[in-house]
């Protein structure tokens, strides 16, 4: 599946993010980590993030591309505001893309503009702290773990959120396969946008009016991806 926190079209003739993103591929090697015991020494030592593991099997190119800090002023090229948008790129996706070998098909996508910074308008569906990931050294201390938000477009589904009620395991489920998961890195908050915090994230749970996430986009080939950052608390209705 295509999930993304950014919008794809194609992309112009011209080299751009995505296509200079995706001349990196060949690069991008997994690793296996060692002396790493913060961020601040693991992604300028590991710049694809490693594994506990002697033989690490993670996808290296993907890891690449969620390990990026994009400027905070990056432009944004497109808005999406709508699910089929997204739901377009599903039959444009690569024919046996998976969760480890995301570097095989970097040309591909990026001629769907994979890395290049497009903005998603919906609702805010749930905030998740997460835990351990080969994007980030394996580390699960403070600050060190993705957030994922998720981001929908049924006003329905957010109306239904709006009284308080906390959704089960299977509520959760159904809501993580019908948003888009946006990963805010750890690295990226702490150095670009110290002000997410989990607690900032969780006070807009469940609250309207509709968020706008900016990001690069992912495609993952798996159910949830994600993307880097919002950013800022700039709101737009939602269509």
């Amino acid at each position: 599946m295509y999930a993304l926190s950014c919008l794809v079209f194609p992309a112009p003739a011209i080299a751009d993010r995505a296509h200079d993103l995706a001349a990196q591929a060949p690069q991008a090697q997994r690793a296996t980590c060692q002396g790493v015991t913060s961020l601040s020494t693991c992604h300028p030592q590991f710049p694809t993030g490693c594994s506990h593991s002697a033989n690490p099997a993670y996808d290296a190119y993907l890891n690449f591309l969620m390990n990026q800090v994009p400027p905070a002023a990056a432009p944004i090229s497109r808005y999406v505001t709508r699910k089929r948008i997204l739901e377009t790129l599903e039959p444009q996706t690569p024919a046996g893309l998976t969760s480890r070998n995301h570097a095989i098909h970097a040309p591909a996508l990026a001629g769907l503009d994979e890395g290049n910074i497009v903005a998603v308008v919906g609702h805010l569906y749930f905030v998740q702290d997460t835990g351990a990931e080969t994007t980030n050294c394996q580390l699960d201390g403070p600050g060190e773990t993705d957030f994922h938000i998720g981001v929908g477009f049924n006003r329905a589904i957010a109306r239904g959120l709006l009284d308080g009620h906390t959704p089960t395991a299977v509520e959760r489920r159904r809501l993580q396969q019908t948003s888009i998961v946006v990963e805010m890195t750890p690295h990226f908050r702490a150095g670009v946008r110290p002000e997410w915090t989990l607690v900032r994230l969780r006070r807009a749970e469940h609250r309207p009016p509709a968020r706008r996430a900016a990001g690069a986009d992912l495609g993952t080939g798996r159910p949830e991806s994600g993307c880097h950052p919002p950013r800022g608390d700039q709101e737009r209705p939602a269509s």
